[in-house]
Order: structure tokens, then sequence, then C-alpha cells
């Protein structure tokens, strides 16, 4: 082969192109660095993060599509706690009781109709006409949640059933919660809608029915927690406010 200065044609061409892998695996890193700048936790401070965790959540929405959780190798489990898996070459970990928690709930919200408690006597709304014909237009939305709600002869609605409870007491104070809602719902589906307390009773059946801290998990179920991931509107927390993913760090050389 040809000689120039001492190098090889051929040796000079393979240096050039690892100089270029380098760079190319250089930029890669620098360019996970700037999409998860907030939710890695190479670049968390324990000392903020509370004041982080929002700021995290917003990141991963922007720069993260829920169905690459789908698209996720897995490496495998820690610590009898957290799922280990790489997307390319950026690599994450995900908390199997809040994954499973979320996903959980979210199943909850959407399709459970709570039972009611007839009330001896119905109970006035003192509400606006237009509160009152808001709430006349979206009964399925109360019934759902557990609440009668029916015209008197007063043409003022009336509260005749609440959802039944053992450990919640329920009032007007929820229907009024609802109202609130449902008027600050317009780029919201109403069918979602469930008051504070109605969403507190979810939260904890769902972290009751969950995948626990402390389970040894197989790789059936680890792809299974994954895949529930990508069907959810809000997989990021549990809705006690734990993160589900956190970015770890980028892979340097192929894994």
């Amino acid at each position: 082969s040809q000689t120039v200065l001492g190098w090889t044609v051929e040796g000079i061409r393979a240096e050039m192109q690892e100089k270029r892998r380098l760079k190319r695996q250089r930029q890669a890193m620098e360019s996970s660095k700037k999409r998860f700048k907030v939710s890695s936790l190479q670049h968390q401070d324990a000392s903020e993060d509370k004041a982080n965790e929002k700021e995290a959540e917003e990141e991963l929405r922007r720069v993260f599509d829920k169905k690459d959780f789908g698209k996720m190798h897995i490496i495998g489990q820690f610590n009898l706690g957290f799922i280990i898996a790489r997307l390319g070459k950026d690599v994450f970990i995900i908390d199997q009781h809040a994954s499973d928690e979320i996903y959980n709930f979210e199943r909850l919200q959407k399709h459970t109709k709570l039972n009611k408690q007839p009330l001896i006597s119905p109970v006035p709304l003192e509400m606006s006409p237009v509160e009152n014909l808001m709430v006349m237009d979206n009964l399925n939305v109360f019934h759902q949640n557990g609440f009668d709600i029916r015209k008197s002869g007063t043409f003022q609605p009336c509260m005749c059933a609440i959802p039944y409870s053992k450990t919640t007491v329920f009032g007007t104070d929820d229907v009024y919660e609802m109202v609130d809602m449902i008027q600050q719902s317009q780029s919201i589906s109403n069918k979602h809608i469930r008051p504070t307390k109605v969403r507190a009773m979810f939260a904890s059946r769902a972290c009751r029915s969950s995948i626990m801290i402390g389970q040894n998990l197989g790789k059936k179920t680890m792809y299974n927690i994954l895949q529930n991931l990508t069907t959810l509107d809000a997989p990021w927390n549990c809705p006690h406010g734990r993160p589900t993913m956190r970015h770890l760090f980028v892979l340097r050389n192929n894994f």
C-alpha cells in the first residue's frame, strides 16, 4: 500500500473514520444531555428534588414520546424495585410500583362507576342559572361519580344520592367542585372528571393493588409494565406524585 510520511493510506483512512465516530458519539451524548437536562439523575441535585419534579415532568412530555416505552430494551431489575431499560444509547430507570400504580389509577378513573347511596331527604343545591344548566347538561358526569342530581319543584337542582363509601363522606361541596371542574374543562373530556375525594379513593385502591417494591419480576412482567405506560394519558408520575421514570446516562459504546 502507498506510504505517506510513515502512514499507510489505509491507516489514515481508519484514523479519520475513528475521529468521525468519536465526534458523532460526543454529539449524541451532548444531544441527550440537552434533551434530558432536568429529568436525568446525572444532573439532579438531591436537595432540589421537589423543586425539580414539575419541571422534569414537563421536560419528559416535550422530549419523550410515551410510545417509546414500548420500544425500550430491558437490561434487568435493580434492587427489586426498579427496571433498568435502554432506548438507543439512553439508559433509563423505571419505578415498577409507581408505573403500575398510575396504570391502575387511570383504569379506575376511566372505567369505574361509583355506587349511589340515596339520601332520606334531598339536599338543595344553591346555583346560578348558568351553573344549573351546566349540571343538567352533564348529569352523566355526576352519575358516573355516584351523585344523583334532580330538579325540584322550584326548578333548583337537588342532590338525591351521594357516592357510597365506608371511609369517605361526600356532600354538596363535592358537587360544587365538579361544577367548577366542568367549567374549566373545555380542553378535557368531561367523562374523566372526578372530584378530589374520588381521586384520592382511586389512588388508594391503585396503590394497594399494584406491584410492590421488593417484588421480584420476570422480563415478561417488566415488558408488560412498559407496554402499559404507552396507553396512558399521563405516564410520568403516580397519583401520589412519585416519578415513574428518570434518565440515567448515555452509553458510550454499543451495548
